[in-house]
Parts: structure tokens; C-alpha cells; sequence
């Protein structure tokens, strides 16, 4: 969608069989990108999931995280890594790798650190 924005809405167009009254194709996107605030979630993630894996440092605060997406990488982590987020005394999520250090652990080897 964000990549091919004017094929995508002629294609929802022709499929529904309505007919095409404006043709403003990238005024309407410019208008439409600055209001998606998550259109880099997956991105984001996986940026965080890669730091956490290599064991590198990495700051997200910059980043606008919803609760979905934090759910997303607890869910990587455990169900494709077997690393645990231990959440007794998380009450927010963190936003870095190093203040996420701590509460990781391995569900068959123990801590991380």
C-alpha cells in the first residue's frame, strides 16, 4: 500500500466497480502517509528483535511502540526463541535493549546475562 498507493486504490476501485471521480493520486497519498503513526511497526520490531538476538544496543525511544507491538515481540521472543519476558515488576515496557536486558530469560538455559 505504501509503496504502490495509486495501483492499490484503482485496483480496490475496479474490484468494487466504482467509478474514479479524482485523479489527485499523490496529493491524497502526501496527505494520507502523515497520518499513518504506525506504518513502521514491523520495521521497528524487527530492529528491536535483531538487537535483542545479537545482543547489541539499541534505543527505541524515539519510536512510536503501541501495546500491539510490544505483544508482537514478547511473542517472537517466546514462540520463536525461547526467550521469556519476565513481566513481575515490568510495569512499562522498556525502551532499550539494555533496560530490556534484565527481564529476558531463557526458557531452557536460564538469564541472558
Amino acid at each position: 500500500m505504501f509503496d504502490n498507493f495509486k495501483s492499490t486504490i484503482l485496483n480496490i476501485f475496479n474490484f468494487i466497480n466504482i467509478d474514479i471521480k479524482r485523479t489527485n493520486f499523490q496529493e491524497i497519498y502526501s496527505e494520507w502517509v502523515k497520518l499513518q503513526y504506525y506504518k513502521d511497526s514491523d520495521k521497528n520490531a524487527n530492529k528491536i528483535l535483531s538487537a535483542i538476538l545479537e545482543n547489541k544496543s539499541y534505543d527505541w525511544s524515539d519510536k512510536n511502540l503501541s501495546l500491539l507491538d510490544e505483544a508482537w515481540i514478547q511473542y517472537k521472543l517466546r514462540d520463536f526463541y525461547g526467550i521469556e519476558i519476565i513481566c513481575y515488576g515490568l510495569n512499562k515496557f522498556p525502551s532499550n535493549t539494555d533496560a530490556l536486558r534484565p527481564y529476558l530469560f531463557y526458557q531452557n538455559n536460564g538469564n541472558l546475562n
